[in-house]
């Protein structure tokens, strides 16, 4: 319902169809929409996923207010970010002081995939047009 756009909203009975048995890579943040560091975190989100929309890989969030966190999930704090291969399905921790901002985002994705990403090298910088 919610899922068109380039942002996925991960809830309880959805988990395993968009995080766990997803064809993708994926980026996953729990948060909460209380945390002012959270909402900070999804105005960088947005414009993640946009940035991300023709790439192998799902940006999605959960509301952990409103949603079981799974147990290979350890969300001590809030905004958590998890990067979840396509071919292992082990959730790996993203430090969210890491991520100040969107480029943050871009690099931690870029050296993370499984497959290059077809906008951005592995160090998270922009691939000239005639590499595209």
């Amino acid at each position: 319902v919610f899922n068109d756009g380039p942002i996925k909203i991960v809830v309880g009975e959805t988990f395993d169809e968009l995080v766990s048995n997803n064809k993708n890579d994926v980026l996953l943040l729990f948060y909460s929409p209380k945390c002012k560091k959270c909402i900070n975190m999804l105005q960088k989100y947005g414009v993640l996923g946009e940035l991300m929309k023709d790439e192998e890989i799902e940006i999605a969030m959960i509301d952990v207010t409103a949603n079981d966190v799974p147990r290979e999930y350890k969300v001590s704090s809030l905004p958590s970010v998890y990067f979840v291969p396509f071919d292992t399905k082990k959730p790996e921790f993203v430090d969210a002081g890491v991520v100040t901002n969107v480029e943050d985002f871009v690099k931690v994705i870029a050296q993370k995939t499984v497959e290059e990403l077809k906008q951005f090298d592995r160090n998270g910088n922009a691939k000239e047009k005639e590499e595209l």
